[in-house]
């Protein structure tokens, strides 16, 4: 009887040890998988994902890389490239859609692929902002992309011309091209070189890459030209630059004794074009439509227009020779298919400067604490020279 009383208690301990042993595999397990699950998650597998699935996802590369977190979607069609790039060598690029069902105001992404090469790992190009996420832009599409040695320093840079849709309430919403310029270097990185994208942005109403290149190689005409008058360097600008325009006239923007010279285009969608000298060499500014004011000799500049109850203000200040944007507002009906009108039969009008909604008097005081609009000066129109007119204005300043 006191060997069966043993014996279950052998039993009884016995069966305890193996079901501790069970509890203790299943955790382990339990761990294991979690461990996996994780190390995915924070991109620490060390198992190869099949080629399909890496071209899904992305990969962690140079410059930041595609997250690990899916944020870009498909390739975007007809602008991915093989291209040799110095000095890479063969290489693909790629651009990427943004997913915008998950963040909206995400911007497109852009891979070099080293794949054929031993480069190494992909890079994936800066955005405009450090996140790639647009504040006021919403991406619509990539309109052009250029890979050559803009710089002339022996490695490749890349220009990059994107359109997108201002977003509903912002200052001039409607659309917008951007022009991105990327420095080649080199040990094979690309920077995105803001001082030729901004240049390029400000100076250019028709934004193309030959638009942009002919903006970047007058840079390095500057020297040629710095011993000029600037007399001799608005006729050879003019001698080089044949259009339709409807005439040409000077107005004395800055407070230096160099005349800005205005072209004035043959219908509102052309336009009017400010072009000035900067450290010898040209700068353009394109303005909206045809009219526009200034301060004379203050550097400030407002372009003011508008089309079917939409009307903006931009104003505009030069500095060395070059125009920069510092303010803007637009005002009129949000939704021209559905206007709205008070009591009176007057249209109510809505008033956003630099983004934010106000009355029409807190708008017009908006305005004029930037640009007094009761000392502006305007343009005579019915006085215009034409081309070959205004060369022969300037010939004879430089004799006179």
């Amino acid at each position: 009887m006191k060997m069966k009383h043993i014996s279950l208690v052998w039993c009884v301990v016995f069966c305890l040890l193996l079901a501790a042993c069970g509890n203790k595999k299943g955790a382990q397990e339990e761990h294991t998988q979690k461990q996996v699950e994780l190390d995915r998650e924070t991109g620490n597998d060390k198992e190869a994902a099949p080629e399909d699935e890496k071209a899904d996802s992305g990969t962690e590369a140079d410059g930041g890389g595609l997250p690990a977190e899916p944020r870009y979607g498909a390739q975007i069609e007809g602008q991915c490239f093989d291209v040799n790039l110095k000095p890479l060598g063969d290489v693909r690029f790629v651009s990427y859609e943004p997913d915008a069902d998950k963040i909206p105001l995400l911007d497109a992404g852009f891979v070099i692929e080293t794949a054929k090469n031993e480069h190494g790992k992909d890079i994936m190009l800066p955005g405009w902002t450090d996140d790639n996420i647009r504040e006021n832009y919403k991406f619509d599409k990539v309109q052009a992309v250029s890979f050559s040695d803009i710089e002339s320093d022996g490695y490749d840079d890349i220009i990059i011309i994107c359109d997108y849709q201002v977003m509903e309430g912002n200052a001039g919403k409607g659309s917008y091209t951007e022009v991105r310029i990327y420095s080649g270097s080199a040990d094979g990185t690309f920077t995105l070189n803001r001082g030729l994208s901004d240049s390029a942005n400000a100076t250019l109403g028709e934004k193309t890459i030959g638009s942009v290149k002919g903006v970047l190689g007058s840079s390095r005409t500057a020297s040629s030209t710095a011993s000029k008058s600037w007399q001799e360097i608005y006729m050879g600008y003019l001698s080089n630059n044949a259009d339709d325009a409807e005439g040409y006239t000077l107005i004395y923007l800055d407070s230096d004794n160099v005349p800005e010279l205005v072209q004035v285009g043959n219908c509102e969608a052309a336009g009017c074009k400010i072009i000035s000298i900067a450290d010898g060499q040209i700068q353009e500014t394109q303005l909206k439509r045809l009219n526009f004011t200034y301060l004379e000799r203050e550097g400030l500049l407002c372009n003011s227009d508008g089309l079917m109850d939409n009307y903006y203000d931009v104003v505009w200040q030069m500095n060395g020779g070059r125009m920069r944007q510092i303010a803007s507002g637009w005002w009129g009906f949000e939704d021209n298919s559905n206007p709205q009108f008070d009591e009176n039969g007057s249209p109510i009008y809505r008033y956003f400067w630099e983004e934010r909604e106000m009355s029409s008097e807190e708008y017009t005081a908006a305005l004029n604490s930037v640009f007094d609009c009761t000392r502006e000066k305007g343009y005579d129109y019915e006085s215009l020279d034409l081309r070959w007119e205004m060369m022969e204005r300037l010939k004879k300043s430089i004799n006179g």
